[in-house]
């Protein structure tokens, strides 16, 4: 990437933003292999007391993007879309909308809005978990049904965004899961 990066600034772009993305390989390894020692008692734990992950009919998304609103305004955060851009997007791409959650009592514990950047990407847009399910870390459950769905369909890459610089323990927790970081650049160019 750094002689394509070199190439633009040479034709009068310039760096504009740099940020790290996490992203697990996938292999034929179960994720648990890649997982910190925490996060893999977290996931074993998950399992004995029944929260497993599974895809979810498209139809769920209303319970998808509820389930994201309250895990966001627990941490003080907010969902930057909402339910319609969240529907639009399916309606536009069924095929690339993929939806996962973990379930626990016939309820949604965790759940994740993806999408499949292309045939050897899925891009988490974005996942949590209810505040009444701390104590399980739902999420690692959730990374992991992701992966075994990655490891079905060919995918390579289960890309988990990036992180804000002022939350170095979302970081933490993405390497945990077995993420490693990717450089990001956004290029600009000034048009006369």
């Amino acid at each position: 990437m750094s002689d394509q990066v070199e190439v633009f600034c040479r034709q009068g772009w310039s760096l504009a933003r740099a940020e790290v993305d996490e992203v697990i390989p996938v292999d034929e390894a179960p994720l648990e292999a890649r997982m910190d020692r925490g996060n893999a008692k977290r996931l074993r734990k998950c399992h004995r007391d029944g929260l497993t992950g599974r895809l979810l009919a498209p139809d769920l998304l209303p319970s998808v993007h509820k389930n994201l609103v309250a895990s966001r305004a627990a941490r003080g955060w907010r969902l930057s879309m909402d339910l319609r851009q969240m529907q639009d997007m399916q309606d536009l791409y069924p095929d690339r909308v993929v939806l996962v959650g973990v379930e626990s009592g016939g309820g949604l514990a965790a759940t994740a809005f993806c999408l499949r950047l292309s045939p050897d990407v899925l891009y988490v847009f974005a996942w949590g978990h209810l505040p009444e399910y701390n104590s399980w870390s739902p999420v690692v459950a959730l990374a992991d049904a992701l992966h075994v769905h990655c490891r079905s369909l060919g995918v390579r890459q289960l890309d988990l965004g990036t992180c804000p610089p002022d939350q170095p323990g979302l970081v933490r927790f993405k390497r945990g899961l077995g993420a490693c970081g990717s450089l990001k650049v956004t290029l600009s160019k000034e048009l006369q």
